[in-house]
């Protein structure tokens, strides 16, 4: 019922209505999906590797794009330069840095380092603290104060005998990042042995803030818990039987060293710039993704429709932008031609980008993203190819779809989809790619996608599927918004921007 009214809202609106500019339609026409499936093809290969930020197939992938948006003569957007770097760390840690009384332990007393400071942690004793549950029925905390010590748990769920599962509880995590020990011992007891392992983790995140862990295992365990006269399989026994928490004070000097050390995981977005006439100042953000899976235990996710195929369509459409430009024809408004780097990561990249903008983003009119255009999804298996979701929110997006839906009208002519726009989408896909990050700094957003479909996140997410001639409507379609975005009278969109306030006002007090 709340649609019904909306809907009628918008018709007592009023909104220009045009005729699709024929010049802008001129440019459309010159999308080639030929020049697409070039693109997708190279960045789909087993080359690219998966296309894992912080990689070598991620490397190649900005190398790559870079090169196509210089040999396009599309300038560079940050400062001169194609690369802004969002600040990711490789973290190189190794085992061999835990001391206990001096004591000389062996290959089957093993633990996994997973201390995220450059810093020596010693301490005189340290706190046993059962299985570490914090909750209203059993608390292992009641008796000893964790704050700034070094404490040691069980990892694994204890059961008393009447059955009751105190599973570790949220409350129990939010109790220990209240309450901040030193550092946290957890017990593994299908820990496997380690004489000299380290590895390499990308973190996007300071770790400042996080408290230090270490993983032992059960012999390693049961040598620290020597001075209470028990093991971890009694302890454990014991509140299975009584139900009752075990936490002890342990005289025993331990030290740990940190033993890391951070370099940059070269982790980069890709920009480029086309600046505009007399509206240069104000701006149109187009994005997709780069990065993909990676090359996970040796197998490459091509992720040939997530990104490779909104990729090749942004720098399809860069690309005739930049014809345009060229033949006099150029874009009032700049045009901030944007590839975020981790997104499969958390949405890292444009997430940096809009806590870093190279651009004022109060004077960012919209951002347009193109995420999976490449593919049928499972509804529409047994229709056509003539459609295309617009994934947005009704509160955080502007009128942008009222737009997309003037053009299309006018043009193309698909099938306008809004079953991923929120509120109302169960799988929450508004949050889910890189339009959201700068919705949340209040530029209207829009995403373009074809949908999820059986190769979604896997390996056989190949070029030979890429369903290119349903990719290039929805790129045509893409263009002529981005088109009118960057080239409508201002007048235009405060037409829009009325109809968008009634709309929200309607929705919050309905």
């Amino acid at each position: 019922m709340k649609t019904h009214i909306i809907s009628i809202l918008f018709l007592l609106v009023p909104i220009v209505v045009f005729g699709q500019d024929k010049t802008a339609l001129h440019y459309a026409s010159l999308i080639d999906s030929s020049n697409m499936k070039v693109t997708l093809a190279r960045l789909a290969s087993d080359e690219f590797e998966g296309r894992g930020t912080g990689e070598k197939g991620g490397e190649l992938t900005v190398s790559y794009i870079s090169e196509y948006l210089k040999d396009k003569k599309i300038p560079a957007g940050n400062n001169g330069s194609y690369i802004q770097n969002i600040g990711a760390k490789v973290r190189e840690k190794g085992n061999k840095c835990f001391f206990l009384d001096n004591f000389d332990y062996q290959e089957d007393y093993s633990y996994e380092n997973m201390i995220m400071h450059d810093t020596i942690i010693s301490s005189d004793h340290l706190l046993f603290v059962g299985y570490g549950v914090y909750s209203a029925t059993y608390n292992d905390f009641e008796s000893v104060d964790i704050s700034g010590k070094v404490i040691m748990m069980l990892n694994d769920q204890p059961v008393n005998k009447f059955g009751l599962n105190y599973a570790i509880h949220p409350k129990s995590e939010d109790y220990l990042t209240a309450k901040r020990p030193k550092v946290i011992i957890r017990v593994r007891q299908d820990f496997r042995t380690y004489s000299s392992h380290s590895y390499k983790q990308i973190l996007f995140r300071d770790e400042k803030e996080s408290i230090p862990e270490l993983f032992v295992n059960e012999r390693l365990a049961n040598k620290i818990l020597e001075p209470t006269g028990k093991t971890v399989k009694q302890i454990a026994y014991e509140v299975e039987k009584t139900g009752a928490p075990p936490s002890v004070k342990i005289d025993k000097t331990v030290i740990f060293n940190g033993n890391n050390r951070y370099l940059d995981a070269k982790a980069n977005n890709v920009i480029g710039f086309i600046e505009g006439s007399d509206l240069k100042d104000e701006y149109v953000v187009i994005s997709a993704h780069h990065d993909h899976d990676g090359k996970p235990y040796n197998t490459v996710y091509n992720g040939a429709d997530d990104n490779a195929s909104g990729v090749s369509s942004v720098l399809e459409i860069a690309s005739v932008l930049a014809k345009a430009k060229k033949e006099g024809k150029g874009p009032r408004r700049s045009v901030i031609i944007l590839f975020p780097a981790a997104e499969e990561k958390g949405l890292y990249g444009s997430q940096y980008y809009a806590e870093h903008p190279l651009y004022p983003l109060e004077k960012t009119i919209a951002c347009v993203n193109i995420d999976m255009v490449g593919r049928v999804s499972y509804d529409y298996e047994t229709r056509d190819n003539n459609y295309v979701y617009l994934v947005n929110h009704k509160t955080m997006s502007g009128n942008l779809t009222g737009l997309v839906e003037e053009i299309n009208k006018n043009s193309l002519r698909l099938t306008l989809d809004y079953t991923y726009t929120s509120p109302g989408d169960i799988q929450r896909y508004f949050s889910r790619s890189d339009q959201y990050n700068f919705a949340q700094k209040g530029v209207p957003s829009i995403m373009f996608t074809s949908g999820e479909h059986k190769d979604y996140h896997k390996p056989t997410d190949d070029y030979e599927l890429i369903d290119f001639n349903g990719a290039w409507k929805r790129t045509r379609l893409a263009f002529l918004l981005i088109w009118e975005l960057a080239n409508a009278d201002k007048e235009r969109f405060e037409a829009k921007k009325r109809a968008v306030i009634q709309d929200e006002i309607l929705i919050e007090s309905y």
